[in-house]
């Protein structure tokens, strides 16, 4: 399932006394980061002077060296997360969202039925809508699978091939 705008300002709208889901959220549907990905989200790594934020690479980081991407995001959600962090006290080394992947699908599945979607949405298709509005964008493969973290080429490419409904054989 394709996530548009309208369904996420729905998902968001239904929570929107929910700092924590609201915030996750989008940081899930504005990034395209993996859902662990998020989950290791520090204050540190947060730029309010861009608007970018630096998502930690999980599949391509050694012991010897961390790699990271950075993504542009709404100057709202920088606001959001700002504030956010201010009023829990979140240190600048410290992540974030202090729970469990499977705690962060329960967050999105409730989100979900608040809204009213009768579809079960996953944190992987927040991720597939990203890549999605990219490619709409006119994003070419490289930058698409620098924004995805993707360590290969050939992923972002079966991205892009079944998002336009390419037959791959």
């Amino acid at each position: 399932m394709y996530i548009d705008n309208d369904t996420l300002n729905a998902i968001i709208g239904a929570n929107r006394d929910n700092a924590l889901i609201c915030i996750f959220t989008k940081l899930l549907w504005h990034t395209g980061a993996r859902l662990v990905e998020v989950l290791d989200t520090v204050p540190m790594n947060i730029s309010l002077s861009n608007n970018r934020i630096r998502i930690n690479n999980r599949r391509k980081r050694t012991r010897e060296h961390e790699y990271y991407r950075e993504i542009d995001i709404p100057q709202d959600l920088i606001e959001e997360l700002t504030i956010f962090i201010k009023n829990n006290k979140i240190k600048k080394d410290e992540k974030i969202f202090k729970f469990t992947p499977k705690t962060a699908i329960n967050y999105i599945h409730i989100a979900c039925n608040n809204a009213g979607l009768e579809e079960k949405i996953t944190p992987k298709m927040f991720r597939y809508s990203f890549a999605q509005n990219r490619i709409m964008m006119g994003v070419d493969d490289f930058e698409l699978s620098y924004l995805l973290g993707n360590t290969d080429i050939k992923k972002t490419i079966l991205y892009r091939n079944l998002i336009l409904g390419k037959h791959i054989a």
